[in-house]
Order: structure tokens, then sequence, then C-alpha cells
């Protein structure tokens, strides 16, 4: 259907209540790239844009603010109940935003919307929520679940019970892979091995571990070089900053928020990435997908689908609460002492990634066809 106001004018109501950005988070972005993937094919949904969870609008103001907007998306679904199709794309919340998720799911069920539900946390699939126990109960022939890898859904069907309808999607599909842009050439015995963390920097995103390693990588006399790049989530992540780089002077390179053409000359700089997540809603990180198109091997805390997405990507899972320095340390020991390991290293990863976004633009691109099918 090429006339982009159909899908609101003819028999077909098309929906979407979702976090948009600004600001930008995973599950923001991911939607973003779904609205413009549909728009692109010609169709034009009924969008109830909410604020992504980053957003500093947090307490009462804030949870009334989602309130306020998410009974206007009721509201839209209510106004299509005379449409010959109906359906809904939209986000799983966490925490107290699965009383909202379950509202609109109980409402598309009873205003007869397909409903297409994106899931981008494993908050409720490590712990049950009993909320969302009665509303996947409820939606169980109508509504269509989207996981962002094997491990969300396998934990889903734990959690829950196995869904009737589902699709991998991961967030590969929508990566800036960097895979025209060149790579740093790593077989100078005699340079640093640079690696670096991208990120909201703050203990809980892994800056405590980024900078222990790099304290021991030098007292073990190891050429290392960490830069990091990201806004100080807070004062007291902006104070482990500055003492870091009091302690290491050249050796620790701090360059604040990066964008566009200073991202890519972030990732181009380094030779591995680092990862070590101590976010409990973690799920997987787009920086992944964005490191290893550079051709960088990341070694990060293996939290939700990050174990599965470093196995295809030929890189290196920690244990979850182990020490992430000493699993990192004999790496890049190794490295070290071998540039030739890091550029096998580094020869696999790229065509990897370049394999893993080619596959789920195929599977994203399904999805979004089955959302806009007339």
């Amino acid at each position: 259907m090429k006339d982009g106001f159909k899908s609101k004018l003819s028999g077909t109501a098309l929906v979407m209540i979702v976090p948009l950005p600004p600001p930008v988070n995973g599950q923001a972005w991911s939607s973003q790239m779904v609205l413009e993937e549909v728009q692109q094919c010609g169709a034009r949904p009924w969008v109830v844009r909410l604020r992504p969870n980053t957003s500093k609008v947090r307490g009462l103001l804030g949870h009334a603010e989602k309130a306020a907007r998410i009974l206007w998306g009721a509201l839209v679904l209510l106004a299509n109940t005379g449409r010959r199709d109906r359906r809904l794309y939209l986000t799983a919340d966490g925490g107290l935003g699965s009383i909202f998720t379950t509202t609109l799911i109980a409402l598309a069920v009873a205003t007869g919307h397909r409903i297409f539900l994106h899931h981008h946390t494993f908050s409720y699939l490590d712990k049950p929520n009993q909320v969302y126990r009665y509303a996947f109960r409820l939606a169980r022939n109508s509504i269509s679940h989207i996981f962002l890898c094997n491990t969300m859904r396998d934990r889903f069907t734990e959690t829950y019970s196995a869904p009737m309808m589902s699709w991998i999607v991961s967030n590969a599909a929508n990566a800036d892979t960097g895979d025209k842009n060149p790579v740093r050439d790593c077989s100078d015995p005699a340079a640093h091995i640079e690696v670096g963390l991208l990120s909201n920097l703050s203990r809980e995103k892994g800056l405590d571990d980024a900078i222990n390693l790099l304290r021991m990588a030098r007292a073990a006399d190891l050429p290392v070089r960490l830069r990091l790049a990201g806004p100080a989530a807070n004062t007291k992540a902006a104070k482990t900053i500055a003492a870091a780089k009091a302690e290491f002077g050249h050796d620790l390179e701090w360059l604040g928020p990066v964008y566009a053409a200073d991202k890519v000359a972030f990732y181009q700089s380094l030779d591995a990435f680092l990862f070590p997540t101590h976010y409990p809603f973690e799920a997987q990180p787009y920086v992944l997908y964005e490191a290893a198109g550079y051709g960088l091997p990341t070694i990060a805390y293996g939290r939700a689908c990050i174990p599965s997405d470093l196995d295809a990507l030929h890189g290196f899972s920690v244990p979850v609460g182990d020490d992430f320095s000493r699993h990192a340390l004999p790496i890049i020991r190794a490295w070290a002492n071998d540039r030739r390991l890091l550029t096998a290293a580094r020869d696999k990863v790229r065509p990897a990634a370049a394999l893993r976004r080619s596959d789920a633009r195929k599977a994203f691109k399904r999805v979004v066809a089955e959302f806009i099918r007339y």
C-alpha cells in the first residue's frame, strides 16, 4: 500500500505506543528504527510517544506524565474499534512500568488488536512479574513476542510459558557496525594495547572495573592504555575519573560524550573493547555490535544476551560475580606478548559482526512486514 495515509483512513489501523528519542537509550533507539522502517514502507501509524526511561523526569511527575500519555494511547485504541484490522506495537517496561504495559495489553485484547510486544529487558524474566503473568495469559492468542536473542526467549519460557508466536530480532539489525571504516593496525609490538569503554560512565556500567584493569596491567608491566568515552553519569563517577587521570596520566584518556565522527574515531583508536556492566536491566547493548563492526574483540560480563552474542562475535564473557580484571588480564597479557594473537582475534570479529547484522536485518524486516501487512 503506497499511499502513506491509508493506514489511518482505510479499514486497517496501526498503532505504536513506544518510547522515542530524545533522550536516547537502547529501547528508544530500537523503537525509532521500527517507526522509520514502517514509514519507509509507506505506512503511517498512529504514534503515541513515551518518554524514554533515561529521562530526568522521574518520581511522581514522571509517572503522572507517563500515565497521561498511556491514557492518550488507550483512547487511540478505543477509537480504532470500528476498523477491520487493528494492530498495536509496543515495548514492555520493567518495574512499575509493567502496570502501564499490562493496561495497554488488556485494552488491546478487549478492542481486538493484534499485539506486537518488543522485549528489551530481563528484569521481569529473571524474576517473575505477577502483573505480566496475567497479561501474557490474557493475550496468549493475540500477542506476538519480539525477543533480542534465544536466551531471552528461553528465559521467558522458563518464567512464564512458551509463547505461541515469537520472533528473534537482534539489536545487531540497527547497530552502526562501521564495516566500511578502516581499523587500527595492532601488529606493532612496541605500541600500547588500546582498550576502551563507551557508556554513561558509572560504577554500574563498569567504570571502576575498567580502571582497575588498567591498574593491574600497569602492576604487571603491560603496555596498556585506557580510553573512556561517554558522560560521567553522576558526581561520584566524575570524581573517579579525575582520580584515575591523576593516577595514570597519559595512560588514561576521557573523551566525554562522542557522536558521529568522534565516535568513529574512538572505535578506530582501539584494539579491544571492554564492557564490565553491572547494570541489572542490561539486555543486548548496541555498543557490543558497534565495537565488533570495527573489528574489536570485546571482554564483558556475561549478563542477559551478552554470552551468546560474544560467542558469535569471538569475544570473551566473564561470569557475573567474578573479578572482571582477573579474567581480562590474562587475555590482554597474551595479546601483549604476541600481537599475532590480537591480529588473529580481530580478523575474526568483523566478518562475524557483518554476518550477524545481515541475519538480524532480515528478521527485522520480516517483523515490520508482518506488522504493516494489509
